[in-house]
């Protein structure tokens, strides 16, 4: 059984086609690990796919991988190895598995998605004076926006970003990258997928419904691009998201263990 019908077998939730598996997990440039019945890869201190068929769990073959993994970081001098990778974490119905072998997990996340062939944004949705554009401005301009919201985001907003904004009083105030095409957990290889990400509202414009209402015309652009799916990535707001009818397709945990 080779790798891709090792991960046909187990239930991730999900059905990737062989070349955007090899493609999301990255697997030219990881370390492959194998036993019978089960597979790992690693990149550098990443643990991007772990599987065993689910016939053969319970017997250790999981543990086992893992500790390869391990001891390949720390041969290569890592101090810490993390759950990562196309699912960004431990699954939730593998998260037991984790903490069992010694890992730490920090944060609940969640991976959404919508259909949204016709998706239209309801206009009652609009807060009073807020305009909403794809960003035109001084590049610095947004990434000191970026960075008042998450200072780590800020490497993601590249000059070939497209970012839509919302302005207040001609300031902006709400801002998220929007990507018409990605090769993601929703792609079939046959539907076309686009993301939104990236979302932030500056903390004096917060609570007012303008992040949200900039989301939804973001998604109505997709739809309008002829995406047939919109995915949101990595979030723990879904219960907002899901006010435009998204929904969770996996659940994870941000797992790591120090060495």
């Amino acid at each position: 059984m080779n790798d891709y019908e090792l991960y046909r077998a187990s239930s991730f939730g999900t059905s990737l086609t062989e070349p955007l598996f090899n493609e999301l997990t990255e697997k030219e440039s990881c370390v492959i690990f194998r036993e019978d019945n089960g597979a790992a890869f690693l990149k550098e201190n990443k643990l991007i796919f772990l599987s065993v068929l689910p016939e053969h769990r319970k017997k250790g073959i999981g543990s086992c991988l893992l500790k390869r993994c391990e001891e390949h970081v720390l041969e290569n001098g890592g101090e810490y190895i993390y759950v990562n990778g196309i699912f960004h974490g431990a699954p939730e119905e593998s998260k037991g598995f984790f903490i069992k072998n010694g890992y730490e997990t920090k944060g609940e996340f969640v991976e959404m998605g919508m259909d949204i062939s016709g998706f239209r944004a309801d206009t009652a949705h609009a807060p009073d004076n807020a305009s909403y554009r794809f960003f035109d401005g001084e590049h610095s301009e947004l990434l000191r926006a970026v960075g008042e919201v998450d200072e780590e985001w800020v490497q993601y907003f590249t000059d070939d970003s497209k970012v839509f904004c919302a302005f207040k009083n001609n300031e902006l105030a709400s801002f998220c990258i929007v990507d018409e095409e990605v090769h993601c957990l929703l792609s079939d290889g046959k539907n076309k997928v686009g993301s939104i990400g990236c979302v932030g509202t500056l903390p004096r414009f917060r609570k007012q419904g303008i992040g949200l209402y900039m989301v939804e015309l973001a998604t109505e652009f997709l739809a309008e691009k002829g995406c047939d799916n919109s995915f949101i990535h990595c979030t723990h707001l879904e219960k907002w998201y899901g006010k435009l009818g998204y929904k969770t397709f996996l659940k994870y945990g941000a797992a790591r263990k120090k060495l």
